[in-house]
């Protein structure tokens, strides 16, 4: 069981011994956002929810969701490590034709220099070492200099948009970057890439994954709503 499962079935188990009902064994029907209301929704979050879809991915359903979920934990690791702020992540799949990865970030778009942290004063030998390597560098755009106790410089990102980096590290596939095997030959044949509203199409003509993401966008389970 992944995790987030089993919390969310903790926090159900509790919701239930709290207030018994049959609905925590028969889920009513989820009501689904109009596609106005979902591209209201969007636009009002100031957030960026990035999307990669794929088609035709098959697979028996336990060997796709431990591909699915594997391949989704090494695109946020690649995205945090890349300085952007995931605030949620999500993978849905119709087990046959359809499969996407669903992204929230703080933003899209990063500030062109990031702040590189070199080692503390205390630390006479990599001091000397930090210093050799970046003072007269190039491609230092501030520094190095001192703050809280520690050098550090400031340095050009190499990409700054999300989207950029995404389609780059996938022009292959992903493999290098922890992609499981299944997903990464489906994405070097058929991967697209959408932000925002640019998923209403797709919204539109696939019921079970406009379920699925205004569970996501609205967070809140059924079982929370008359607490």
């Amino acid at each position: 069981m992944q995790p987030q499962k089993l919390f969310t079935f903790i926090g159900a188990s509790r919701a239930f011994l709290k207030k018994p009902s049959e609905a925590f064994f028969y889920p009513p029907k989820p009501e689904v956002l109009t596609t106005e209301a979902l591209k209201e929704q969007l636009a009002s979050r100031g957030s960026s929810i990035i999307f990669l879809v794929m088609d035709d991915l098959k697979a028996v359903p336990d060997v796709l969701w431990g591909q699915l979920y594997r391949s989704k934990r090494s695109l946020r690791t690649l995205l945090e490590l890349s300085d952007y702020e995931v605030l949620k992540d999500a993978v849905w799949s119709n087990e046959k034709t359809l499969s996407i990865f669903t992204f929230e970030l703080e933003t899209q778009v990063l500030p062109d220099i990031k702040k590189h942290l070199g080692p503390p004063l205390e630390r006479e030998a990599e001091c000397e070492k930090y210093l050799a390597k970046y003072t007269g560098n190039e491609r230092v755009v501030s520094g190095p200099y001192i703050e809280d106790g520690r050098w550090m410089v400031e340095l050009p990102r190499k990409t700054t948009d999300a989207v950029v980096l995404l389609k780059e590290k996938l022009a292959d596939g992903g493999k290098n970057i922890g992609v499981a095997d299944l997903i990464v030959k489906t994405i070097q044949k058929n991967l697209q890439v959408f932000v925002n509203s640019e998923i209403l199409e797709v919204y539109s003509r696939n019921r079970d994954f406009a379920e699925s993401l205004t569970d996501f966008l609205l967070g809140k389970p059924f079982w929370l709503k008359n607490q």
